[in-house]
C-alpha cells in the first residue's frame, strides 16, 4: 500500500525516474562509491566495455557502494550505469507521516483515524484516502506548484496561498468529494 502511495506522490511531484553513469578507474580497491542519491537500482556494470554479470558485483544502497567480486586490473575502466530519484522513498514516506498528520488534525474523516507503523498504513485506506494522502505529501514536498491533480480531485490554487490553507481546504472538499470529480480553486 505505502509503495502505491509512493508512486502517486512521484507522479504528481514529476518525480520520474532518471539514468545516469559514473566512470572509474580500478587502481587498489574494488568497492566504488557513486556520488548521485536515490539510487534507484543498478542496470548496467561494465568494465573495460564488457558488462558484467549481475553475480559479479553487490550493491549496497544504504552506502551507495558497489563492490565487484571479478578479477580486475589496475587501469580498467568501470562504467556503472544507474537509475535514480530526486526524493528518496524515505522522505517521501516522511511526508506521507506528515499527510496523515494534517488528515487527523483537520479531521478528513471521522471512523478513521491512519496511522503509518514500520512499512504500512493502518487501518488500510481505500483508493481515495489514498489520493488525499498523496496530494497532501505532495504539497508538502512542492508548495510551489500550482496544480495537482489525481483521479478524483483536481486543486488549483494561487502561488502564495499558505501551505496549510491549502491541506486544509483541500481536506475539506476531499472528505464531501463522493463519487465525482472535485475541482478546488484556492484565490
Amino acid at each position: 500500500m505505502l509503495s502505491q502511495i509512493i508512486t502517486k506522490v512521484r507522479a504528481l511531484i514529476a518525480d520520474l525516474v532518471s539514468s545516469d553513469f559514473q566512470i572509474f578507474t580500478y587502481t587498489t580497491s574494488s568497492i566504488f562509491t557513486l556520488a548521485q542519491s536515490n539510487i534507484g537500482s543498478i542496470t548496467k556494470v561494465e568494465q573495460n566495455g564488457a558488462t558484467l554479470d549481475s553475480g559479479d558485483y553487490s550493491w549496497d544502497s544504504t552506502t551507495n557502494k558497489l563492490t565487484i567480486t571479478a578479477s580486475l586490473t589496475v587501469g580498467d575502466i568501470i562504467v556503472i550505469t544507474f537509475t535514480y530519484y530526486k526524493f528518496s522513498d524515505t522522505e517521501i514516506q516522511a511526508n506521507i507521516r506528515s499527510s496523515l498528520v494534517y488528515m487527523s488534525v483537520y479531521s478528513y474523516s471521522a471512523d478513521e483515524d491512519y496511522e503509518m507503523e514500520t512499512n504500512d498504513i493502518y487501518p488500510t485506506p481505500g483508493n481515495k484516502d489514498t489520493d488525499v494522502m498523496a496530494l497532501i505529501a505532495s504539497i508538502i514536498i512542492k508548495p510551489i506548484w500550482t496544480e495537482y491533480r489525481t483521479p478524483t480531485i483536481l486543486v488549483r490554487y494561487n502561488r502564495n496561498s499558505d501551505k496549510d490553507e491549502i491541506i486544509k481546504k483541500i481536506i475539506f472538499q476531499a472528505k464531501w468529494a463522493v463519487g465525482s470529480l472535485k475541482i478546488i480553486t484556492i484565490d
